[in-house]
């Protein structure tokens, strides 16, 4: 599927055992009753490429039911949703690659959450401006592996803008910072050469503005003098 506008629907796009490729596709403002405003994914491992999912009602993505969808040039924006406003994931494995989340709202996970059985690899990730938390992970039996990741100006909602607890997670060359509450981990958590608010242990690790263009208006990328590069 290729030059694709999906708008004002019951729904966006429901997904059943199935593996499209998506290119050039915008998924904006339809509405679902209670799962998969934008898009809902069921034992179904489609490709995505230069989607823009925005503006809809009961999560931009619903990823259920072993459902491992890769991803690459997506932007997930201004969805809303009780759980998951941007993606809600449930014993599904996703993989993320220059990938941007943010304004999305929830009462639970704004950004992402994820649940179940669920191992989630994002690779230059921006996660910002989300209400109801950037990132949450609570199952023991879930992961995460994060590269290049920067979660900022998450507001935490009911919990904290990120949040690990029981899963396991390796973060490296991250940035968290300006999320409030700021994180909360509580699991076998990996941190390396990040640099994360208040701190926190691990090789490489510092706590310094990062110094963003124009994050008032959505720039998250680097000033030269930024204490991140080549950190």
């Amino acid at each position: 599927m290729e030059d694709v506008i999906i708008r004002n629907n019951g729904g966006g796009m429901y997904l059943s055992f199935s593996n499209p490729t998506l290119t050039n596709v915008i998924i904006s403002d339809n509405t679902a009753g209670y799962h998969g405003g934008g898009m809902l994914l069921y034992s179904s491992d489609p490709l995505l490429s230069h989607v823009t999912i925005s503006g809809n009602t009961a999560e931009g993505m619903r990823i259920t039911d072993s459902s491992d969808p890769i991803l690459t040039d997506v932007m997930i924006s201004e969805n809303t949703a009780e759980y998951g406003g941007g993606m809600n994931l449930y014993y599904s494995s996703p993989a993320l690659t220059n990938v941007t989340i943010s304004g999305n709202a929830a009462n639970y996970g704004g950004g992402m959450v994820q649940t179940g059985t669920s191992s989630s690899i994002l690779m230059d990730v921006t996660i910002t401006d989300n209400s109801g938390g950037g990132i949450i992970s609570t199952n023991s039996q879930s992961s995460l592996s994060l590269t290049n990741v920067t979660i900022a100006n998450n507001s935490g909602g009911n919990g904290g803008a990120v949040i690990i607890d029981g899963s396991t997670a390796a973060l490296v060359n991250c940035i968290l910072w300006n999320n409030s509450p700021s994180y909360q981990f509580d699991a076998a958590i990996v941190v390396s050469y990040s640099n994360i608010q208040g701190g926190y242990q691990g090789e490489g690790n510092i706590d310094a503005d990062p110094l963003f263009v124009d994050a008032v208006n959505g720039d998250y990328h680097l000033t030269s003098t930024s204490p991140c590069i080549d950190a």
